[in-house]
């Protein structure tokens, strides 16, 4: 995930180059017959922004999840090998508001449940769990974030926004072979979020984007949640959107220890209200 990170970061720090050269390359001309300065036809221009109305809108996304994680008490679980959770389809809903999508409101809420024989013995929470005994594992998700994009430096081709914003999760675990024998613990943190976007492709009907965002919080956790991706739009009001995205949890209580990763393409449509 590391490399990942690395990677998308690297596509963010070029689009910030692409956005400081065009801003650059953008320059005032003066009309010598007039005296008058006038503004480069690709900035986005002042009367414009006044044209620019608000709108509510609503994005319905259908993820296509694989997922991975260990949980460590005492001794670690492995989500996929030892507890059996497997790949699924996640739904999301965002909210956007303002012109330009500059508020997102996203949220997310999932459920993983597993069934597995133990390989080995375990001590995990607590409690014994013996090689062979069946283990019924849940693992409920529910993750939320509130983002303000400011552009940066917009034109006709581009727009590249700083992500500002707030993220929140909840993890809630348990793993169990009877109702005498069962381990819960939960992993939870509110966190500030900041990060970067870039779109190009203009007015054009097909255009692309890479986001990522997120930050380190208390202790040794962290949250990042990183996209890349192609919008169609099919009408005013209408887009038809696919790509790729990455969620990674790392969470702690205590000294038991969470990383939670999530990652697959997604289908979306948006619609301005």
């Amino acid at each position: 995930m590391k490399k990942l990170i690395w990677c998308i970061s690297a596509i963010v720090c070029v689009c910030c180059c692409l956005a400081l050269t065009s801003s650059a390359g953008a320059t005032e001309k003066v009309t010598l017959d007039t005296g008058k300065v006038t503004k480069p036809s690709g900035l986005l221009q002042v009367d414009d922004k006044k044209k620019s109305k608000m709108y509510l809108g609503v994005e319905i996304r259908a993820w296509f999840v694989k997922m991975s994680g260990q949980e460590t008490r005492t001794s670690q679980l492995d989500f996929r090998n030892e507890l059996g959770h497997k790949n699924k389809e996640l739904n999301t809903v965002i909210l956007t508001f303002a012109e330009n999508n500059k508020w997102r409101v996203g949220y997310d809420s999932y459920t993983f449940i597993g069934d597995k024989a133990i390989f080995s013995s375990q001590s995990f929470g607590g409690q014994e769990y013996l090689s062979g005994d069946e283990v019924h594992s849940e693992k409920k998700l529910t993750y939320w974030k509130i983002n303000f994009l400011p552009s940066y430096q917009k034109t006709e081709g581009m727009n590249f926004s700083w992500l500002v914003g707030i993220k929140g999760y909840k993890m809630y675990s348990s793993v169990a072979v009877a109702s005498d024998r069962k381990a819960e613990q939960s992993y939870s943190a509110v966190v500030p979020s900041l990060g970067a976007h870039y779109e190009w492709g203009g007015t054009r009907s097909t255009t692309y984007y890479a986001e990522l965002s997120g930050l380190p919080h208390s202790g040794k956790g962290y949250n990042y949640d990183a996209e890349l991706g192609v919008h169609g739009r099919i009408s005013p009001n209408a887009v038809i959107l696919s790509g790729y995205r990455w969620l990674t949890i790392y969470g702690e209580n205590n000294n038991d220890q969470m990383r939670l990763q999530l990652r697959g393409p997604f289908v979306q449509v948006n619609c301005k209200l």
